[in-house]
């Protein structure tokens, strides 16, 4: 059970239909630096201790910090607390504070309250009406923002049309944004929508360069899309797609493969 506790407080996972989403909050610890405001000091100490690998009475504390920050209103602590209001974490399941957590985020400017908001109006939590339109609203506002869930959002709803004329070209370039922010889920999907080629110029090589990395990157639903590829690309090209690959892993970004839609 401890092990568990741990575990989901290392990746909260967030639902959308079809898809799932990894809410990553280190980029936001990252942002805030070697900053001296108190504040700032006790959220990224929090995140830090909760994405930690030791025992969960460090991810507990970690917590703990988190929500003091919250308390002076530091937005991207508010935005960690409705995740953790919303899914039970540390805290018990309350979604009409999550959604009071996501709108003192957004007026405290984090992008996190935005993909919260969306959030909201996607489950209709605290008493909203559920709203597809108001749901691609926020994520758009995310997505401006650079929050790469909100951008993987986006990309979804675009892709299957989700409240969206569907535009399969635009999905493929919020992917690619989302890839390049490290979402280990937009590159498969992006790897997919290549090798597919609809609305968009087919490319195996770069296809499965995107899969390799992926795979490599520890993102399991890729491993048997690469079994299926590889059998079926010619030798110069899945050399490339490998070196390609082993480029992604070094820059962390989808750069080495020149993609443009």
């Amino acid at each position: 059970m401890k092990k568990n506790l741990r575990l989901a407080a290392i990746v909260i996972a967030l639902f959308a239909p079809l898809s799932s989403f990894a809410f990553d909050l280190m980029p936001y610890a990252e942002e805030v630096g070697s900053s001296q405001e108190l504040s700032k000091r006790w959220f990224k100490e929090g995140v830090l201790m909760v994405y930690s690998n030791s025992d969960d009475t460090s991810a507990r504390a970690g917590f703990q910090l988190i929500e003091r920050s919250s308390k002076v209103g530091m937005s991207h602590a508010l935005g960690a607390m409705g995740l953790f209001h919303e899914q039970g974490l540390f805290v018990k399941k309350d979604l009409n504070l999550a959604k009071k957590y996501y709108e003192n985020a957004v007026s405290a400017g984090s992008p996190i309250g935005f993909y919260g908001m969306a959030r909201v109006y996607e489950n209709g939590y605290g008493g909203v009406q559920a709203s597809l339109s108001d749901r691609n609203f926020w994520l758009r506002k995310g997505a401006d923002a650079s929050n790469k869930e909100s951008v993987f959002g986006l990309a979804v709803a675009l892709e299957q049309g989700q409240g969206l004329t569907i535009n399969h070209r635009a999905a493929a370039r919020h992917y690619l944004k989302a890839c390049n922010q490290r979402m280990l889920e937009a590159c498969y999907n992006l790897g997919i929508k290549l090798a597919k080629g609809i609305d968009l110029p087919q490319s195996y090589t770069n296809a499965l360069a995107l899969l390799l990395y992926a795979q490599d990157n520890g993102f399991e639903p890729a491993k048997l899309a690469v079994e299926g590829f590889i059998r079926h690309v010619p030798d110069p090209e899945l050399k490339k797609a490998i070196l390609n690959a082993s480029k992604m892993t070094k820059s962390k970004t989808a750069e080495a493969l020149d993609l443009s839609f």
